[in-house]
């Protein structure tokens, strides 16, 4: 038997729920909620699963991407290049310690 995915919404859901109640994201951590559903699935595949939630997020101007100083936070927007980046590079969606891009996600500052 094929391990499963779950569905996009779920994760979804589940980074919005996070974001509302902590604020703040890394990057990372929707791969590993994922990986929390279902390990067996091969690391490239959530991390496809884990990239297609955060663009579509982002496209729907529901989340922010910021450049992160780890531990500390989030530092600065993150600049276009790097999210062009995100698209190819696979290391900042699973381990702080392995890549040198640390992305923190966040929900949209609500105009005043």
């Amino acid at each position: 038997m094929t391990a499963e995915l779950p569905p996009a919404q779920a994760v979804e859901g589940r980074l919005l729920d996070a974001l509302a109640t902590e604020d703040d994201q890394w990057l990372w951590e929707v791969e590993w909620s994922v990986n929390a559903i279902c390990p067996e699935v091969p690391l490239h595949d959530r991390i496809q699963l884990a990239r297609q939630v955060v663009n579509s997020l982002l496209v729907d101007d529901r989340i922010t991407l910021w450049k992160g100083q780890w531990p500390g936070g989030a530092v600065e927007p993150l600049e276009m290049g790097n999210v062009d980046r995100l698209q190819v590079d696979d290391l900042p969606w699973t381990e702080p310690e392995g890549t040198d891009l640390h992305v923190v996600i966040r929900m949209p500052v609500a105009a005043s």
